[in-house]
Order: C-alpha cells, then structure tokens, then sequence
C-alpha cells in the first residue's frame, strides 16, 4: 500500500535551485515519517495591521508585501545518505573550492563560501478523492538542529530535529505566473527499498571506537542532546521572498546525563572553568558519525540528580567555543 504521504529532500546546485536529474542514495533521499508531525512547512504572510486611526486603535486594514517560508524536521536519523544530506545540510559551511558540503555554484552571490548549503525539499499527501497534492520547498536553510537518544528503552534511537527558513514553495497563489507543481517524474513515489532501515542506535556510543568525550572518555552514559542553533540573516530586499539567507555564525551545546561518580571531578571543572577537549562519535562497525567539538569547551551546567529509588546522577551543560589550532568551533565527520 503506497504511503499517504512521503518527502524527499534534494541537494540545491546553487540557492534555490534543485539539482537537475538528482540521483537517489547520492542527492536526494525520501525521509521516513515515523514521528509525529515528521514534516512541516508553510508560507506565512507578514503581516501589517494598519488601524483605523483618529484615536481608535481598531484594525481597519492591512499591508502584507512579504512571505516567509518556514518548516521543521523531525525524523529518526539513519547512517548512510539520509546522515550525509541532513546533517551536512545543517552544520557544514561551503569550503572555497565549493566542493563541501556538496558541489554548488555562486554566480549570483547569493551563497558564498562560508556559508551554510541549501536543500530542496519535496512534499506530497494524498487527498480524499485519492489524488496526490506535491509541492516543493525551495532555498531551504538550518536555523537550528537538535541530536539526541537515551538509554531508555523507547529512546534508543537517534532523533534530529530541525527547524528551517527558505525562499518559497513551488507552487503558491503569490506569484503571478508562479512555476508548476512537480509532477510524477520529477518526484516519484517512493519504492520500498527507498526507505532506510536500521538506525543509529544508543549502543553505538560503545566498544573500542564510538565514544563520548568531555575531557576524558566518558561511560555509563543515560541521555545525550547535542543542538546547534545558525545565526541566519534572511533578507527579502525589495522582493516578496527572501533572496539572501546568509550564516553568520552558530551556538552549539551539548548536555550530557551521567551516572554519579567520583570521577572525573566535574563539579571542580565547572567551578574553575576548566577548558575540556570534547567530542562525540558513534559507530555501528559500518558507519561513523562524529561531531568534534574540538578543544575548548567549558562545562555551562552542573546538575546532580538525586532521585529517590534510583540510581544517582549528574547531568552535564557542555558549551562549545571557537578554536584557534583548528580555525573552527565544531567539526562533522561522516562514513
């Protein structure tokens, strides 16, 4: 039975503009909607309520010139292309060769070196005669992601969360002649084997290479939550869309639940502000993924947890800051 819904997410070559003939498994893959709300994406009207004046303060009109187009993720992330495209997507920045995160092209200096890479983002859903609605999300830029899994038996596999901004949807009731919908062959149903399977798993973080580290290598980790959040600067100038998204920079913290011991002493770590070298990589013997915060990190947050019937624990604020010896704050590698 086909899927109700489905969507596929779709390197841009340059802002804005999906790459043409993608290839599945390589620039483009269909996100499994097991979540709630997995996908959503709108463009909301900026609105300006003009009153009606002469001292009443009564809405009597209205100015509405821009639109924002704004969605969120939410989706359980899986090794392979569906890590590369949505996490190099949210937090590698484009290298001076324009071959990193993706190749792109700039002609327009609208996405310049420095600056986070754009996605394209394919929706359908199934209406109640049957026929299929598919609209496509262009310019699509990070603003903020969120990793994150426990021990706990339901929340052992790994979620990201991310919110976005991008240019338009294709297509709307805005523009005059606005282009068509994409169709069947543009964007096709999803086949079975199209869809991930095995997913990063809590248990990921053990044996001799996945690992946690604040400091030192940690163990007997309960909760993991690594976030990101981009600065972004949206301009529409004189259009009604946004026509620049520009990265200006970005805050990452993770928090960390361990069990109480006696060591390391992280309490005389946070109090004298020790700088602590941290990184956080897992691996299921196939795949890698790691996130390097590199050297400088000080612990924002020290929490002991002491809940009755339960064993101890201290819960950990990490915050991440730039690094001279490697010119970056955080560093993703994927395999």
């Amino acid at each position: 039975m086909p899927s109700r819904r489905f969507v596929m997410a779709c390197i841009e070559s340059s802002f804005g503009v999906a790459k043409a003939s993608p290839v599945l498994g390589t620039d483009s893959c269909y996100l499994r909607l097991s979540e709630s709300s997995a996908f959503k994406a709108e463009l909301v009207p900026q609105t300006d309520i003009v009153n009606y004046g002469g001292g009443r303060v009564t809405p009597a009109a209205e100015v509405t010139d821009t639109f924002i187009s704004r969605g969120t993720i939410k989706t359980v992330l899986y090794p392979g292309i569906w890590t590369n495209l949505l996490l190099k997507w949210s937090i590698d920045v484009i290298n001076t060769g324009r071959t990193t995160p993706w190749t792109t092209t700039d002609a327009s200096s609208l996405m310049p070196a420095g600056d986070l890479a754009s996605l394209a983002f394919y929706e359908a859903a199934q209406l109640s005669d049957g026929n299929y609605v598919r609209v496509k999300w262009l310019g699509n830029k990070c603003t903020k992601w969120t990793l994150s899994f426990s021990s706990g038996p339901q929340a052992r596999k790994l979620i990201l969360d991310a919110d976005f901004i991008g240019i338009k949807c294709v297509t709307n009731t805005v523009e005059g002649s606005p282009p068509a919908a994409p169709d069947a062959t543009e964007f096709p149903a999803p086949a079975e084997a199209d869809y991930p399977t095995v997913a990063w798993k809590f248990s990921d973080f053990t044996g001799s290479t996945g690992t946690a580290k604040i400091g030192s290598a940690r163990s007997q980790i309960e909760s993991v939550s690594i976030s990101g959040e981009n600065s972004l600067d949206a301009r529409n100038y004189e259009t009604k869309f946004n026509e620049i998204i520009r990265f200006l920079g970005r805050k990452t913290t993770a928090d960390v639940m361990l069990r109480y011991k006696p060591s390391p002493d992280d309490l005389a770590s946070y109090q004298s502000r020790t700088v602590l070298d941290s990184e956080f990589k897992i691996d299921n013997g196939s795949n890698t993924l790691k996130i390097d915060f590199n050297a400088i990190n000080r612990l924002a947050g020290h929490d002991r947890e002491y809940d009755d019937g339960r064993e101890y624990g201290r819960k950990l604020s990490l915050q991440n800051y730039w690094s001279p010896a490697t010119s970056s704050d955080i560093d993703l590698t994927v395999t």
